[in-house]
């Protein structure tokens, strides 16, 4: 059942489990350091580190949906015959 998962984020859907995600990381961390930067006038060590990582994370994220959804795609044009990514069954 896991595994059923893990292959459909990873291979079927990259886009929406990866991207999506990661563009509202992005959208959060600049919006709380928006609302931190007029409301109080300053960041703290701990207000600059949860804005670093949560952009930095939702950057990776969306590179990796990117990235997994474009070799999904040449997978499925590489392995003929086989429609979408069907043909990767118990492959991984």
């Amino acid at each position: 059942m896991a595994f059923q998962i893990l292959k459909n984020m990873g291979f079927r859907r990259p886009l929406y489990y990866f991207t999506v995600p990661g563009i509202l990381l992005i959208a959060a961390g600049l919006l709380i350091e928006i609302a931190f930067l007029h409301l109080v006038g300053s960041f703290g060590f701990g207000v600059i580190s949860l804005i670093f990582l949560m952009i930095l994370t939702g950057i990776f994220m969306v590179f990796t949906g990117v990235i997994l959804h474009l070799v999904s795609k040449m997978i499925s044009q590489i392995v003929p015959g086989q429609k979408g990514t069907e043909s990767l069954n118990d492959g991984f």
